[in-house]
């Protein structure tokens, strides 16, 4: 593949633009002809694209002025992808598409309101039992939020993963799965229901010992906007239709 070379007005360069991408390959700047790969998702991924592409549609159709003021909004919010650094900052349009997918994820579809992220209160989440339901698996977690945060403001966001006892995460096989309330200051029981879970994470018949990966967030349920993400494993033993405590001394990564 050839090489990028920058000039002085362009020192680095990547994605994609017309029909090449730029992308990194020890350390040097390379391009090549950008994919257009055929999607042929699941029926779920293929709702998730359809709502991405209305979300981008109601991008489309604000006024300049909304357009502006979702811009103004967006300075200062720090970017999760490259170039990282304290100039760097999110558009306007990323900001709308967030709280978009937000309202939706709420059961609440439609153009947001200009809204500025945050402040979202400390929180920390805790896994403690899971038991079955007939083909459905409860996940019993307990969301804490700081003494100040206000009541039934913020719901819980799980991207979730279930695997046989000791095995890794993997980012792939996460879904995303929301408790039934809001939470309020201080502990407040949050349970995950994943239905048919068993076939949704390829679990063998009979397991009853899992590996549990969560990436968590808060979803400010006003504005759709979103906390960052933190990360949480776990193991737990099911119980048919009795809570089962997770093990103690087992829970890691809970960085919040």
């Amino acid at each position: 593949m050839p090489a990028f070379i920058p000039d002085i007005p362009l020192s680095d360069c990547w994605g994609s633009v017309g029909e090449v991408t730029f992308y990194h390959r020890d350390g040097r700047c390379m391009l090549r002809s950008r994919p257009r790969p055929v999607f042929g998702g699941s029926p779920a991924q293929l709702r998730q694209l359809e709502l991405h592409r209305r979300a981008i549609a109601a991008w489309g159709s604000l006024p300049h002025r909304a357009q502006a003021e979702w811009n103004r909004l967006a300075r200062g919010v720090p970017s999760r992808r490259p170039p990282f650094g304290d100039g760097n900052s999110i558009s306007g349009y990323c900001l709308f598409l967030s709280a978009y997918h937000g309202l939706a994820a709420l059961g609440r579809e439609g153009v947001p309101s200009p809204a500025a992220p945050g402040p979202f209160p400390v929180r920390s989440l805790a896994v403690t039992g899971a038991r079955t339901e007939g083909s459905s698996l409860v996940l019993e977690t307990a969301l804490t939020l700081e003494p100040s945060a206000p009541e039934g403001r913020f719901r819980l966001l799980a991207m979730l993963q279930l695997a046989p006892e000791g095995r890794g995460r993997n980012p792939g096989m996460m879904r995303r799965f929301l408790p039934p309330s809001p939470a309020g200051p201080g502990t407040t029981a949050a349970p995950l229901r994943i239905p048919d879970y068993a076939a949704l994470f390829r679990l063998g018949s009979g397991a009853r010992r899992l590996s549990v990966h969560i990436r968590h967030a808060l979803l400010d349920t006003i504005t759709g906007l979103r906390s960052d993400s933190r990360s949480l494993s776990a193991e737990v033993d099911v119980r048919d239709g009795l809570q089962a405590m997770a093990t103690a001394g087992l829970q890691k990564h809970n960085n919040a």
